[in-house]
């Protein structure tokens, strides 16, 4: 498998399409953006959990949190240095840390920078994890440094929100994280290049081997993630984080929006000056509103919002298929009347599954549009249609009906309905898909 290089683009767009599927039922289901992102990242081995259920899941344990020893561990898993840190014979002056495997973490985390401990001799492992605390950990993995300027320990929140790690949504030093703030920190830094540097995080550790040794140690137990690993298309794992980020921004929106554009802020205590147990071993870590005033929106104002979102299909769709060969664009009808249409050629052996699935799904994961209902019609034998419902969950259920074998060439004549809102302006657009 090691030589197997010849995937194009729209089979990792594929790939990558079948794996955010699972991640984003259980998003949709549990309007949950913590969910999204733990599911994402145990796809690719970051985000373990603490063990398995009694039917056999994850026990991500998401509304938990963790203390500092077990946090530690966590943080060292997505930036990959957690099995060099478990094997480390580095010394620290931390006395409070007891056992062996603790006592290499945390020695480990001390020489690297990643941690100065609460005190000159305590760690102080099993006290509640602070946002600030691993906020702390992950701008020092980043390059950033409180010596130099870049931020302060105790505010740790406000460098991460310039750098969009974090979205407003700790504003204390005393705020706790939970398990689930974990993981959706993981993903935003995950994109985050180093101070000073172009490389992201993900970057190094796929440069780095992470991955690899990942699957080695059983860590990754998804078969596509693992036949993009030995194949060696190592840019669908970019994709996979980059559509992965992109349904925690959705969930994280609508999660706002529930809640009367309310944030949630997590309460409760901890302490520290740099900011195990529970991983020890290592076994486990809607709708838009309306437009306001009497008169409801203008023509122009409708003709603006249907004219944007063809123009951003057009855009999500020219960049998943740059470079394969195949073309595909977004137009609207002249008459202005609601109508569009989606051209599709050079298609070859593109499925319909990768095309839908990339391409819708990178659209209603944007915040800029506010999507009431997507669906499909046509009265086509090979399709079936898509009830009138919610834009994700309908998508995620639409595309799981579909043979994943289907070829484009099965969607000519198929009508795509959204109902959205844009700038505050509610309508509606059918785009018909002709395939050349």
């Amino acid at each position: 498998m090691k030589g197997m290089k010849f995937f194009t683009k729209p089979l990792a767009i594929l790939i990558v399409m079948v794996l955010i599927m699972s991640t984003a039922v259980c998003a949709a289901s549990a309007e949950d953006a913590s969910l999204a992102a733990a599911e994402g990242l145990r796809s690719i081995g970051l985000f373990l959990g603490r063990g398995d259920d009694a039917l056999g899941n994850p026990n991500f344990d998401l509304d938990s949190e963790s203390n500092r020893m077990e946090g530690l561990i966590m943080f060292l898993r997505f930036i990959g240095e957690y099995d060099v840190a478990r094997t480390s014979d580095y010394s620290s002056p931390f006395t409070d840390v007891t056992g062996e495997y603790d006592r290499a973490i945390v020695a480990y985390a001390f020489q690297m920078g990643h941690t100065k401990g609460v005190s000159d001799t305590e760690f102080d492992p099993h006290s509640t994890m602070t946002a600030t605390q691993f906020l702390t950990f992950t701008l020092r993995a980043l390059g950033y440094s409180e010596e130099d300027g870049d931020f302060r320990w105790d505010s740790a929140w406000e460098k991460t929100d310039q750098l969009g790690i974090t979205q407003g949504q700790f504003d204390d030093w005393n705020n706790s994280l939970l398990r689930g703030d974990i993981a959706i920190v993981t993903v935003f830094a995950l994109e985050q290049p180093f101070k000073d540097s172009e490389q992201t995080l993900l970057g190094a550790l796929i440069d780095d081997g992470v991955f690899q040794r990942l699957a080695e140690q059983g860590l990754i137990v998804d078969e596509n993630i693992l036949v993009i690993i030995q194949a060696g298309v190592m840019d669908s794992i970019v994709d996979f984080v980059n559509i992965l980020t992109e349904t925690v921004i959705y969930e994280i929106a609508s999660q706002t929006e529930s809640n009367d554009g309310q944030a949630q802020q997590p309460t409760g205590g901890g302490g520290g000056a740099d900011s195990g147990s529970g991983d020890s071993g290592g076994s486990g870590d809607g709708g838009g509103s309306g437009n306001t005033g009497s008169g409801g929106p203008t023509q122009q104002q409708i003709a603006a919002a249907r004219a944007q979102l063809t123009e951003e299909i057009d855009a999500k769709l020219s960049a998943l298929t740059a470079g394969t060969g195949m073309s595909i664009s977004a137009g609207l009808d002249p008459n202005q009347d609601g109508q569009g249409n989606i051209s599709v050629s050079g298609a070859g052996a593109s499925t319909l599954q990768g095309f839908i699935g990339s391409g819708v799904m990178a659209l209603i994961t944007n915040t800029d549009f506010s999507f009431s209902s997507v669906a499909i019609g046509g009265d086509l034998p090979n399709i079936p249609d898509l009830p009138t419902t919610g834009s994700v969950t309908a998508w995620i259920s639409f595309l799981n009906t579909l043979n994943p074998n289907t070829p484009i060439s099965e969607a000519n004549g198929m009508t795509i309905t959204f109902n959205f809102t844009h700038n505050g302006t509610a309508t509606t657009m059918t785009y018909t898909i002709n395939v050349g």
